[in-house]
């Protein structure tokens, strides 16, 4: 009989170590799948060669130090953009990239930390346990912060509620770190006992499969689903808004997702007056779809409500480019803050899934492993095109020139 030994603990693969979840009878238990020890059957041969393994595995470490910088770097950015533009850098999706970047490194961190033999078998159960928490834990919290952005786009893209969107806006940091580290630790007492399988690079309880099923499915996987689930209606939903909706009405008032003023009854006349003037061309090209001041009353209007409120035929051709124009920033602003829950839904959906695939989750593992270890680059990526960094890249540039 062959066995495979980890930790000092002897996992066994005869049937006598593989959970029975009719009888609750005890089995080894993987703290990050709704699996039990009968995966170790038939590892080895999904693993296939030493040599391809450790390959695998250092692809792993690249890709997660390449995140870990790049997260890093990501996070730098947003406090250098806090000293040099405040405004910019309290727009949410600015300071939501700030927080995904911190979970992101030390995400990473910890997977990296996995992917180190001699560290991860020379733990105590105590550290192993505390790992797994804070692993979950910032799993969670990045699955939390990027909803809070989907949360923003339905209340200032599908809904047109600004003024709610405004009094949760500084709420979004602390409940999604509260929640996010809140929920693993309701578990915690059972993360503390676990061991290290370093060939399957997880954390390992032994206790009743069916009762940890239960338990790891309400306290963690639950949420991230029904996150998920969200994140993807409101992309829908936003999509439809965008490319359906907005080519067909008259009039079309929407709020730029990152710019949540209300829109009153007085300022929307001022920016329809406005828009049949000239200067409004130059200030709103000074603003950009970010805005500021009356430009963040992203109002959307159809050239042909703007050429009923226009006497002057020359005014009417500027102000129907002007709105036009508003229309495309608009619509380009808010796809690129739509990726935000799109890359979640890309990089997380394949790992839930696989949590609930069984008995053999092995190629999905490999999978989830490598989306995991390029989420912090990923997210550097998305977070270069956000709209609302687009007034600073003139500056910067502009000081480039003037100091070299």
């Amino acid at each position: 009989m062959s066995t495979t030994v980890f930790n000092g603990h002897d996992f066994s693969t005869s049937t006598s170590y593989v959970s029975n979840i009719s009888t609750g009878a005890k089995s080894w238990f993987y703290t990050d799948t709704l699996t039990d020890q009968s995966l170790l059957n038939i590892v080895v041969t999904m693993l296939g060669s030493e040599t391809m393994y450790g390959r695998y595995e250092i692809f792993l470490q690249v890709t997660q130090i390449l995140s870990l910088v790049l997260s890093a770097t990501t996070l730098m950015t947003v406090i250098c953009i806090a000293f040099i533009r405040p405004d910019i850098a309290k727009k949410p999706s600015i300071r939501l990239s700030g927080w995904m970047a911190l979970t992101d490194i030390i995400f990473s961190l910890i997977l990296f930390l996995m992917l180190q033999y001699q560290f991860m078998t020379s733990r105590k159960a105590i550290d192993l346990g505390i790992l797994d928490w804070l692993r979950w834990g910032m799993s969670m919290t990045f699955v939390l912060l990027n909803t809070c952005i989907a949360i923003q786009l339905h209340l200032t893209v599908l809904a047109n509620k600004p003024r709610l969107a405004r009094k949760l806006n500084y709420g979004y940091e602390a409940v999604s770190i509260l929640v996010g580290m809140g929920l693993p630790a309701i578990l915690f007492k059972l993360r503390m006992l676990p061991v290290w399988n370093p060939k399957l690079i997880r954390f390992m309880i032994y206790t009743e499969v069916s009762k940890s099923n239960i338990k790891y499915l309400l306290c963690d996987f639950l949420w991230e689903f029904i996150a998920m689930f969200y994140c993807l209606v409101v992309i829908v939903l936003v999509l439809y808004k965008i490319f359906v909706v907005s080519r067909d009405v008259v009039s079309v008032q929407t709020y730029h997702p990152d710019h949540i003023e209300p829109l009153t009854s007085s300022s929307s006349s001022n920016i329809n007056t406005q828009s049949a003037s000239p200067s409004c061309l130059e200030d709103q090209t000074r603003m950009g779809f970010i805005g500021e001041g009356r430009g963040e009353e992203c109002t959307a209007l159809s050239p042909t409500l703007v050429n009923s409120k226009s006497g002057d035929s020359n005014n009417n051709s500027q102000s129907t480019t002007l709105t036009v124009d508003r229309q495309n920033n608009l619509r380009k602003a808010t796809l690129r803050i739509l990726l935000y829950p799109l890359v979640l839904l890309i990089i997380r959906v394949p790992y839930t899934l696989s949590v609930f695939i069984a008995p053999n989750p092995i190629p999905a593992l490999y999978l989830t492993y490598t989306l995991c270890s390029i989420q912090g680059t990923v997210n550097f990526i998305v977070f270069l095109i956000n709209p609302s960094l687009s007034e600073l890249w003139p500056l910067i540039l502009t000081k480039l020139r003037q100091n070299y």
